[in-house]
């Protein structure tokens, strides 16, 4: 009888947000916290799905599940203060879930919802793939993804929450996470290895590899895609920890002094120490990236949580690539925050979505400082703001890091080895990938689209397979050779067909003999001929049929 009661109360806690009075968007004044949600940019929209919120109307318990699919314009400036948040309804029958893995599709204009545990612990049903389809006017509907457009295993791909991932043109990869009775009907616990799914073929696979941690788990850590280095870009797996037991003796926080990444093609994994002042080990922060104009890429990383150390962090530290090097702005004005999440928007703001302060008692009732818990930084700049600015100019790193570059930082890094040197040698629009990004059969490296690494032709150089420059400059000069030649035959064929013509004049037909020069006539004594009148001289070619001197090549970009 007892499991029975506590079986209504659990359903009353988890029934809809109008006996409560939530709301999925509450007043600014009545707003508290935003936790474990989800972003996916697609246009001009930044989409927020998934997790809970906290507002002061809420009298029976601290968070609710967000029952709307969330969006903010982009092609506007707008202060968190009064920001339009639009809302979306979700399908009666789709789970309400939080720390959920999005999987975006920006081809398609749609994101995927994979994973994630029920928020309230609502009942778990087998696994399904929910799609978002936007209408490019911040809105959208749900729909389950067809079965017939995934491969048999998708049945048996762990769901877990808490993952780190990411997606690339062709495919969402999900990392490590936690399989419980919230997430799964037969729950595996830390689940160790990644899975992944082409987009285009639907096909799911697992691989046990994650050198991360000892035993390939990783449970709150960030992955980020980097589409610049590499022939097919990098993706980056950034802290975390291989169990949520504070108390637990083999618990082990990964380590910011080593970044782990992974090709998300061939799917080989590598790893680079860094230098500079590495953040503290942590999970549940948030990181995006961008590329700067000056060539580099910076992810940042912002605030997170360390159980063993019972805290919550408010800092911010930013890595740079190719450099693998850490840096940390000075007097960042913050508050302490975990289970948020950020995207980069408006070409160089970095946009903090929720987050919980567990310094305090109660991280779910305290009052996010973050309007809406909206949070702006100009990572250019390296400083907070007060307002979203939609025609921000295009990131530059910022000066202190530039200098480094500038100061020949590169001539010192030290590379764990000369694959990894490899991969950052050449910028991938130097080597002809960026225009193939979105047809994986097109790659340079003859890799297919469901990750498997290509045949190795190469005998081992690890060169790029783009052509060299000078096979290019080879065929410029061919090609002018030939059209040189082209022109010398034209020419030697009209002056054989005027030989022909003159020597048809002066015997005429057979048997025909010229009439002598007329009486008088300068050079009738010398016997020579005439010249040919005006009408029969042969004219220069026109101006222009001259062959044209071919391009060099020389407005290719490469990074310095």
């Amino acid at each position: 009888m007892d499991v029975f009661w506590a079986r209504v109360v659990l359903v009353l806690l988890a029934a809809p947000s109008a006996v409560f009075s939530q709301r999925d968007v509450p007043n600014v004044d009545d707003f508290m916290r935003r936790g474990s949600s989800r972003i996916s940019v697609i246009g001009d929209y930044i989409y927020f799905e998934g997790g809970e919120v906290s507002q002061g109307t809420a009298n029976y318990r601290m968070n609710d599940p967000v029952n709307s699919t969330l969006s903010i314009d982009l092609s506007r400036s707008w202060r968190p203060s009064d920001v339009e948040i639009q809302e979306i309804p979700k399908p009666r029958e789709m789970i309400r879930m939080t720390k959920q893995s999005i999987i975006t599709n920006t081809s398609s204009g749609s994101f995927y919802s994979w994973g994630g545990h029920s928020s309230w612990f609502a009942d778990i049903e087998a696994p399904v793939l929910w799609r978002f389809d936007t209408d490019g006017e911040g809105g959208g509907s749900w729909s389950l993804e067809s079965a017939g457009s995934r491969s048999s295993s998708f049945v048996d791909i762990e769901r877990t929450h808490s993952a780190a991932y990411a997606s690339t043109p062709d495919a969402g990869f999900v990392f490590g996470g936690q399989s419980t009775t919230l997430t799964s009907l037969e729950p595996r616990g830390y689940v160790a290895g990644y899975s992944y799914w082409n987009l285009t073929t639907g096909e799911w696979n697992v691989d046990s590899s994650g050198p991360y941690t000892d035993d390939g788990t990783l449970y709150g850590g960030t992955a980020t895609y980097v589409p610049t280095f590499g022939p097919n870009g990098i993706i980056v797996v950034l802290g975390g920890v291989n169990n949520f037991e504070a108390e637990a003796s083999d618990t082990e926080y990964v380590d910011f002094r080593t970044v782990h990444f992974i090709d998300p093609v061939t799917r080989r994994w590598y790893s680079q120490p860094t230098t500079g002042g590495a953040p503290s080990a942590r999970h549940y922060h948030c990181a995006a990236g961008a590329e700067s104009t000056n060539g580099t890429f910076e992810i940042f990383i912002y605030g997170g949580a360390n159980r063993l150390l019972d805290t919550d962090y408010r800092d911010i530290y930013v890595l740079s690539l190719p450099g693998f090097v850490w840096s940390q702005p000075a007097n960042i004005n913050s508050v302490p925050r975990s289970e948020h999440t950020c995207a980069v928007v408006g070409n160089r703001q970095l946009l903090s979505w929720g987050g919980l302060d567990f310094n305090d008692d109660d991280g779910w009732r305290s009052h996010d400082p973050f309007p809406q818990g909206l949070g702006i930084f100009d990572m250019s700049a390296l400083e907070w703001s007060n307002e979203y600015d939609a025609e921000a100019r295009p990131y530059e790193a910022h000066q202190r890091i530039r200098s480094w570059y500038d100061d020949g930082g590169m001539d010192n890094v030290q590379w764990s080895s000369s694959d990894v040197e490899q991969l950052f040698a050449v910028r991938q629009e130097d080597n002809g990938n960026q225009d193939n990004q979105d047809n994986p059969d097109d790659r340079q490296d003859g890799g297919d689209n469901q990750g498997n690494p290509p045949p190795d032709n190469s005998g081992g150089s690890g060169e790029s397979s783009s052509v060299p420059v000078g096979a290019i400059a080879g065929g410029a000069v061919g090609g002018v050779v030939v059209l040189a030649l082209l022109a010398f035959g034209v020419w030697f064929f009209l002056r054989r067909r005027r030989r022909a013509q003159q020597q048809q004049q002066q015997q005429g037909p057979q048997g025909y003999k010229p009439p002598p020069y007329y009486s008088g006539h300068p050079e009738a004594e010398a016997g020579k001929p005439s010249e040919l009148p005006a009408a029969h001289a042969i004219s220069e070619l026109p101006a222009n049929t001259y062959p044209v001197e071919l391009g060099d090549g020389s407005d290719g970009r490469r990074w310095a």
